[in-house]
């Protein structure tokens, strides 16, 4: 049978990058992430985020439906369903939880996020992006894995139903241009009222620039801890469409 990463995420169109390695630090940075810490990697596809996590000193593992070949990472990944498996680590045991493109592809999150809920560390946290439904609506089932989209609210309340305390949400772009810079989060917003997802996919393209994509297409941004007393402080951007 014919492996999803294989039809998804082929090298020949997707090729690696230094991205990931660049969105880990901006993770590191922002969350206040420590090295030493351990960190769980769901839906770890091609194991990108986990390698760039354990580049960056932290004791991340993974775990996904379908492992990634041992040729993409030397690290532990675990292979399991995680929309109605038990999750096969102990209770408390992580300080971090990470998931990326991942809650789009479950239908019904609550056991997934009850799982996650359980295994973090008290204080621990749960850090997510999954595709924004406003912004990428006209090419949101381009994906055939695709059954469930989020807003910033509906998402925000999918983790607090599911026991997450001081959640928040907000619109991310995956661009460092807009992570920096009021300036350039301001540009992206006049470009979303010009062009829709599928053109901006069609133009970085054929120009090779990524910024028009990822000014247009965004992305929601959550995350929620396990108990009032959190081990990290998060820094939060007052023009980020925050919830």
């Amino acid at each position: 049978m014919t492996r999803y990463i294989d039809v998804t995420y082929s090298e020949r169109d997707k090729p690696f990058t230094s991205y990931p390695v660049t969105l880990a630090k901006y993770f590191m940075q922002r969350f206040h992430l420590k090295q030493g810490d351990s960190l769980l990697d769901t839906g770890t596809g091609r194991a990108e985020m986990l390698n760039a996590f354990r580049t960056l000193g932290v004791k991340a593992v993974g775990c996904d439906l379908e492992a990634p070949p041992a040729s993409m990472t030397e690290f532990e990944v675990k292979e399991f369903d995680l929309t109605k498996e038990r999750f096969p680590y102990e209770d408390n045991t992580f300080d971090v939880v990470f998931s990326k493109s991942v809650l789009e592809h479950i239908y019904d999150p609550k056991h997934y996020l009850r799982e996650i809920y359980r295994i973090l560390a008290p204080g621990g946290i749960f850090i997510f992006l999954t595709p924004h439904w406003k912004s990428q609506f006209m090419t949101f089932y381009d994906e055939s894995t695709h059954v469930h989209a989020y807003t910033p609210l509906s998402a925000k309340d999918a983790l607090v139903l599911n026991g997450f305390q001081n959640v928040h949400t907000e619109l991310f772009h995956h661009h460092e241009y807009m992570w920096k810079s009021a300036f350039w989060r301001i540009v992206a917003m006049f470009l979303r009222r010009i062009y829709t997802t599928p053109t901006a996919r069609k133009l970085e393209k054929i120009t090779k620039n990524k910024f028009l994509r990822w000014a247009v297409e965004q992305n929601v941004l959550g995350y929620g801890f396990k108990g009032e007393s959190a081990k990290y402080s998060p820094e939060t951007h007052a023009d980020s469409n925050s919830i």
